[in-house]
């Protein structure tokens, strides 16, 4: 198994997201989010639900459809931060943020990681050379 994720860093990288972000939230729940991103759509469950699936399989279309490895990980981070967030949306009805940002929200490793993915996308869309 250990030299399968080896070789396959991106399934590796999925499930090592997934797995400490609900490990994280166990041991560090702070704050509950009814909604997504900084509580929009607050106390809409399906709709949030539904989004998140929506967009979920568009991503995975678009990671089955890239060549560029770098990319790959961008979705893969993005798609590892919505799911580990939708387990907890199908289970609990929220999501449990564990790290406070400034007083005004929170927001836990799925965030980070979906974050982070955005901007190597957006770094690699702008085609800025990776080293």
């Amino acid at each position: 198994m250990l030299e399968y994720l080896k070789k396959n860093t991106l399934i590796a990288t999925f499930l090592v997201i997934i797995i400490l972000d609900q490990m994280l939230k166990v041991t560090l729940d702070i704050d509950k989010n009814y909604g997504l991103v900084l509580g929009i759509l607050k106390g809409n469950l399906g709709i949030c639900i539904f989004l998140t699936l929506f967009i979920l399989i568009i991503l995975i279309i678009l990671l089955k459809n890239n060549k560029k490895k770098i990319r790959k990980i961008g979705f893969i981070l993005i798609i590892s931060g919505l799911i580990s967030n939708l387990i907890d949306r199908l289970i609990l009805g929220y999501v449990r943020d564990y790290i406070p940002f400034l007083n005004i929200t929170s927001f836990n490793l799925a965030d980070s990681a979906a974050i982070i993915g955005i901007i190597v996308l957006i770094l690699n869309r702008n085609r800025i050379k990776w080293k």
